[in-house]
């Protein structure tokens, strides 16, 4: 059954599944990589651009505020917190000047 992009996916139910999906992708993705495994899991194919839009104008934004991850958003890079409580300053602290 294929869903349309606004059908019975509530806000908190793409960043969920959002959560859920970037725990099986590298560290680091663009917004087009993570769109298209969403649209994939809600089988929305037909509505990529749709799931990109919100991910990209609402999703990331709302999950970035929470901490859960990092939104590069002039580079469209999504960036996965570590759960060991690393950030990502602790991960590049070693190539910094010093």
């Amino acid at each position: 059954m294929v869903k349309s992009a606004g059908s019975d996916t509530s806000p908190h139910d793409r960043s969920d599944l959002v959560l859920d999906v970037l725990e099986t992708l590298p560290d680091e993705v663009t917004v087009g990589e993570l769109a298209a495994v969403v649209s994939r899991v809600e089988e929305v194919t037909a509505c990529y651009e749709v799931v990109h839009e919100d991910l990209f104008r609402r999703v990331l934004p709302s999950l970035e505020e929470r901490g859960e991850l990092r939104f590069d958003v002039d580079r469209g890079i999504v960036i996965c917190d570590s759960d060991d409580g690393v950030t990502l300053l602790d991960r590049l602290r070693d190539r910094l000047p010093k």
